[in-house]
C-alpha cells in the first residue's frame, strides 16, 4: 500500500466499474435478529449471493442489476456510472420514480466527507456520511488501483460502534457492491469480482477456505458459533489503526487488565494475552483478512473486528 505525501495514490488509469456481465460474489451471515449479539456471534451463515450486471436498457444509460442467491434470482434495480465524475449510482426497481442513489464516489480526496446511500438488509435506501481517512494503492493482476479507507462509526442504543470500510476503484467495497450499515444483525463480505470470465478481485481473507473457490457456492463448513451472551457496560477499549498491517495498539481504558483473544473466521484462536490497563502494542504475523478480537473482563465480553491487509 503506497501513499504519496499528499495522501493520494498516484493518479493513473481510471478503472471502469459498470460492465455488462460483471459479477460480485458475497458471503452472507445474519446474527440473531432483534438482538445486538444474541446467543452467538452469527446464527445464519454459509450461503453466498451474486449481484450480476445485465443488459443495458435501450432507452437510457442504465444497466439492469440482478441478484442470485439461495432465496432469490431476479432483477433488483438499475446501475449506472459517471466515468468523468467517477461516481456509481443505483436505483431500486418497483418505484414510481427511479431515484439514483450514490453508492460509490471514486473521485474523493483524503479528508473529504461523502454522503453514500446504502441498501439495508430489507433493500431499503438510507444514507451514511463517510470520512476518507486515507487513499492508497493496491496491485490487482498487475494493475495499480486506488483503495480508499474510512473508519465509520454508528450509534446503536446510544452506544458508539466502529467499523472499517474500504473500497477499491472498479471493484467495490469490502462489503461488496453496496456499503452495508446493518448494525449487528447482518454481515456481508465480498469474496470476489468477476468480469469477462476473469477474476478481477478475490478476498485476501480466510473466508475463501470455506468455499471451493471464490465464485463457487459450494460451502464447506459453518462458522460463527463461539461467542457467548455479552454484557459490555464495563468494557471500554479501542483498536487503532484499523485496518493495519498486523501492527496496532489495543488500548484498554477499563480499570483493570482483561483477557484478549484473536480469532479467525473458523473460530480458531490465533493469539491471546492478558492486556494491561493503557496501551498494549500488538504485532501479528497473520495472513491478510478479517479477524475478531474478543475481550473478556470477568463476566463481560466485547467483540471487535480488525482487518489486516
Amino acid at each position: 500500500m503506497l501513499l504519496n505525501n499528499s495522501g493520494f495514490a498516484q493518479e493513473g488509469k481510471y478503472h471502469k466499474f459498470v460492465k455488462e456481465g460483471k459479477e460480485w460474489t458475497i458471503y452472507n451471515c445474519a446474527r440473531s435478529i432483534g438482538k445486538r449479539w444474541g446467543d452467538s456471534l452469527c446464527v445464519m451463515c454459509g450461503y453466498d449471493k451474486k449481484y450480476i450486471i445485465g443488459e443495458k436498457d435501450s432507452s437510457s444509460n442504465y444497466y439492469h442489476l440482478n441478484i442470485k442467491s439461495n432465496y432469490a434470482d431476479s432483477l433488483i434495480g438499475y446501475i449506472k456510472e459517471d466515468t468523468l465524475a467517477k461516481k456509481i449510482y443505483f436505483a431500486l426497481k418497483n418505484k414510481d420514480t427511479l431515484i439514483y442513489n450514490l453508492i460509490f464516489d471514486f473521485g474523493v480526496k483524503k479528508n473529504d466527507t461523502v454522503k453514500i446511500q446504502y441498501i439495508d438488509f430489507w433493500y431499503e435506501v438510507d444514507t451514511i456520511c463517510l470520512n476518507v481517512d486515507s487513499i492508497g494503492e493496491i496491485d490487482l493482476n498487475g494493475e495499480k488501483r486506488r483503495i480508499f479507507f474510512s473508519s465509520h462509526f454508528t450509534k446503536l442504543n446510544n452506544e458508539e460502534y466502529y467499523d472499517t470500510l474500504f473500497w477499491i476503484e472498479g471493484i467495490g467495497g469490502n462489503y461488496g457492491l453496496f456499503i452495508y450499515d446493518n448494525g449487528y444483525d447482518n454481515w456481508h463480505e465480498l469474496m470476489c469480482v468477476k468480469s469477462d470470465n476473469n477474476i478481477d478481485y478475490k478476498s485476501r481473507g480466510s473466508i475463501l477456505s470455506l468455499f471451493e473457490n471464490c465464485d463457487d457456492s459450494t460451502f464447506k463448513g459453518m462458522i460463527c458459533s463461539y461467542v457467548e451472551k455479552l454484557g459490555i457496560e464495563n468494557i471500554t477499549i479501542s483498536v487503532y489503526p484499523n485496518p493495519n498491517n498486523g501492527k496496532f495498539v489495543f488500548e484498554n481504558m477499563t480499570k483493570e487488565s482483561c483477557l484478549l483473544e484473536i480469532y479467525n473466521l473458523q473460530k480458531t484462536i490465533f493469539y491471546n494475552i492478558n492486556a494491561n490497563v493503557g496501551k498494549n502494542e500488538i504485532e501479528l504475523n497473520f495472513p491478510s483478512g478479517l479477524y475478531f478480537i474478543k475481550v473478556i473482563l470477568k463476566n463481560d465480553i466485547k467483540i471487535l473486528k480488525v482487518i489486516i491487509y
